[in-house]
């Protein structure tokens, strides 16, 4: 993917692992709570694609294909029109408004405005 090192638009704030559906079938997806920065880009928008960047540290051959067991995430890159998610259904899932202090860990990684 196009992931712009120079182009951090925010930080990733937490990492968490929830259910969710894929087709008919309800899968654990992982997910990231991020904070972007002010002013947020116009076009970013919910149902917008999404890039993990990533070091794997475990992997497994899978009928073919390569699971990741273990890895470390190094950014995230919210993907800018016409540019296209290697997933389909990786996304931004919700946009709202920060509402009072929240405890988490700070500097987990980098969120990546890609153009």
């Amino acid at each position: 993917m196009n992931h712009e090192t120079e182009n951090v638009i925010g930080r990733v704030e937490q990492l968490y692992v929830a259910d969710a559906l894929d087709g008919t079938i309800i899968r654990p997806w992982w997910f990231a709570s991020v904070e972007l920065d002010d002013p947020v880009p116009e076009w970013i928008e919910r149902g917008r694609g999404v890039s993990w960047s990533y070091f794997p540290l475990q992997a497994q051959d899978v009928n073919g294909s390569q699971r990741i067991v273990r890895a470390i995430v190094d950014e995230i890159s919210i993907l800018s029109p016409g540019v296209k998610a290697r997933d389909r259904l990786a996304r931004v899932v919700t946009l709202s408004e920060s509402v009072g202090p929240r405890l988490v860990r700070r500097n987990v990684g980098r969120v990546l405005g890609v153009c």
